[in-house]
This record gives C-alpha cells, sequence and structure tokens, in this order.
C-alpha cells in the first residue's frame, strides 16, 4: 500500500496542487518556485553530505547524526517537484519538528538512549572481560587433557584467581 501511495498518489495530488498555485499566482511563478526548491535542496544534501563526512570522522554522537539525516532527507524531499513534498521538507527542517519525530522513536522503542554516557561514539561495545583460553585445536586429545588437567588443579586451589575482584 506505501508504493501505491507514493507513486500513484502522491504526483496526482501534487499536480492537483500545482495546478492550485498556479491559478492564483501564475504558472511562471509556481514552476519558478518549484525550480528554486530544488535548487535548495541540492544545495542543501550537499552541505549536509559533507557535515556528515565531518561528524563521522570526529566520532559525533548519534544524535547528531540523525539530526543530520532528517535535513538531508528534507534536501531530498525538496528536490522532488511539488509542494506537498516541500511543505513536508520545510517540516523536517524546523527543529520542533524533528525532535517530535525523535520522541515518536522514543515511544515505539526505536530510539534509546545511550547506555554508556560520557564514552566517545562508536565505542560502546560494553564490559570487556579478560581471561586465559587454551587452543584445543581439531583432533588435539593432548591438548584437552591438558587443559582439563589445568581446570581441575585450578579448582583444587581454591577456585578462579581473580574471583573476589
Amino acid at each position: 500500500m506505501p508504493v501505491f501511495i507514493i507513486f500513484i498518489i502522491l504526483p496526482l495530488l501534487e499536480i492537483m496542487v500545482f495546478s492550485a498555485v498556479s491559478e492564483e499566482i501564475g504558472f511562471g511563478n509556481a514552476a519558478g518556485l518549484i525550480i528554486l526548491a530544488m535548487l535548495a535542496g541540492v544545495i542543501l544534501i550537499r552541505y549536509q553530505g559533507i557535515q556528515a563526512m565531518l561528524a563521522l570522522r570526529a566520532g559525533v554522537a548519534l544524535e547528531r547524526l540523525f539530526e543530520g539525516f532528517y535535513i538531508m532527507m528534507a534536501g531530498f524531499l525538496l528536490i522532488i517537484p511539488g509542494f506537498i513534498t516541500d511543505f513536508l521538507a520545510v517540516a523536517l527542517l524546523l527543529p520542533f519538528t524533528r525532535a517530535l519525530l525523535k520522541t515518536g522513536l522514543k515511544r515505539g522503542g526505536y530510539w534509546a538512549e545511550n547506555p554508556y554516557p560520557g564514552a566517545p561514539a562508536g565505542e560502546n561495545f560494553g564490559d570487556v572481560i579478560e581471561g586465559e583460553y587454551v587452543d584445543l585445536g581439531e583432533n588435539d586429545e593432548e591438548r584437552a587433557s591438558k587443559a582439563k588437567n589445568h581446570e581441575e588443579k585450578t579448582l583444587l586451589e581454591g577456585g578462579d584467581k581473580h574471583k573476589g575482584s
């Protein structure tokens, strides 16, 4: 159903709105507004693309990346000819609307706050557990028996050395 709306219903609505606007302000003016919006969309996408690359290199928080994503989506909507998509694009450019979208994503469970506050972006990998291991390999019974003996010896000596720390 969404594909039907995007490719059939939206273009028909855009044509009706363009027709109504061109009757009010003239065809040339309406076409000029559409062209200006498309140019603004190209500039916005180019600028936001550069900002996103710089942000990724700097390790910016996920929240700022989503802000950039919303602005880039607004640029794509501006490129699509029509007043309805331009209206949606302007709505995405408003910080209030982006905050509403973020709230909706949080309520829906699609947005989680950073469980590791203060940690740089990209380094939230959870706890690091140090330990030892023995490479058993395939069909290596000698190593397996050494590992088993090591485990039994450790248990007899009082358990894990790191247990209390």
